[in-house]
């Protein structure tokens, strides 16, 4: 499962991610997502725009990033302040 898959639904996806998890033992964490990420009711907003992909029309209704626990520490830095300043 390297790069980019394509699902038709966010079950799809999800279910797609834990055979992925369960099949290399890693595990994904949320990283940022958007604030109504996952929500089924369409709320029309100014920033959803109208996209179009071979003569199908799609809005992208949220976003999610999902992280290896592998990978880079992005609070490293907020962790070595908090461990510092307990020290002191």
């Amino acid at each position: 499962m390297a790069g980019y898959t394509n699902h038709d639904t966010l079950e799809d996806a999800l279910f797609s991610l834990k055979q992925f998890e369960k099949k290399s033992t890693t595990r994904y964490v949320v990283g940022n997502a958007t604030k109504h990420f996952g929500k089924i009711e369409l709320r029309v907003e100014r920033q959803n725009k109208l996209l179009w992909n071979d003569c199908t029309p799609y809005m992208v209704l949220g976003r999610k990033v999902l992280f290896c626990h592998h990978g880079k520490d992005y609070h490293r830095k907020s962790k070595e302040r908090k461990k510092k300043s307990c020290r002191s």
